[in-house]
């Protein structure tokens, strides 16, 4: 951006004029730099560059922005939100009926308040009838916290339960360090919860998981296709008691799925 020096006598001072941002007033430091000489003197002045402050602090802005968004890529890449929903957020799900525009709503809350102070470590439980779109809508809200600068983590029951059991062959990862990559991001997300089953491994597992989120106060949103007692039945009554501490909320999505819908 083309600027050039103007010395006002009435203020003793330098401004730059900016084709940009007009006449910009220096810095004291740079001021006390230019005293005692006039823009005649420093134009002349070999090798001396003047850059106008506001361009310079936007440039810095810019940088610092374009830095930011390169590490929530990385986080959003380490999270393994699927492609499908790399770009989806909460405003952009679809809600037409009360019940949905409830469960938006408890999600809008949910990123707004995150790491605020108020409700840490409350989870969700987002149950219902596959097609109902609780996958998207909890995606949204692990790409929104993210956004906000916090780690995230998205898997399947089955992707968990296929983690741990690996460490019972040879594994260059213990047990107790694939449980910790679950247990480390600030918000877990638990997809096909109800696939593991109900053997005493897979309790065992999504227990270490939810229990260990729970004494780090840390909040985690279990997906499933089942209603509340068959969930309660399939993962345990403990887990489910766990969820519903710090202000955690089960949310019904009782609604037809969108996408019988779309193949009518």
């Amino acid at each position: 951006m083309k600027v050039a020096l103007e010395y006002s006598d009435e203020r003793n001072a330098f401004f730059v004029i900016c084709e940009k941002h007009g006449r910009v007033p220096l810095d004291d430091q740079t001021q006390s730099a230019l005293e005692g000489l006039n823009h005649r003197q420093l134009n002349q002045k070999p090798g001396y560059v003047i850059t106008c402050p506001t361009c310079k602090q936007e440039q810095k802005e810019k940088i610092e922005q374009e830095k930011k968004m390169t590490e929530i890529r990385a986080v959003r890449k380490r999270a393994g939100v699927p492609k499908r929903f790399l770009r989806v957020r909460v405003g952009g799900w679809d809600a037409k009926i009360d019940q949905q525009r409830k469960a938006r709503s408890i999600a809008t809350d949910y990123i707004n308040f995150f790491g605020n102070g108020v409700d840490d470590g409350s989870s969700l439980i987002f149950a219902g009838p596959p097609g109902t779109g609780k996958t998207h809508l909890a995606a949204a809200i692990l790409n929104g916290i993210i956004d906000k600068g916090f780690t995230g983590r998205y898997t399947t029951g089955l992707m968990l339960k296929q983690a741990v059991q690996n460490t019972y062959q040879d594994s260059a990862m213990s047990r107790q360090e694939v449980v910790k990559g679950y247990t480390d991001p600030s918000l877990l997300v638990l997809d096909e919860v109800d696939l593991m089953h109900a053997s005493e491994d897979a309790q065992l597992i999504i227990w270490e998981v939810i229990s260990g989120r729970y004494n780090e106060v840390k909040p985690t949103i279990l997906i499933s296709n089942l209603n509340k007692q068959q969930l309660t039945d399939t993962i345990g009554e403990r887990i489910i008691d766990r969820m519903a501490e710090q202000g955690g909320k089960f949310v019904a999505f009782t609604w037809d799925s969108h996408r019988r819908k779309q193949n009518v």
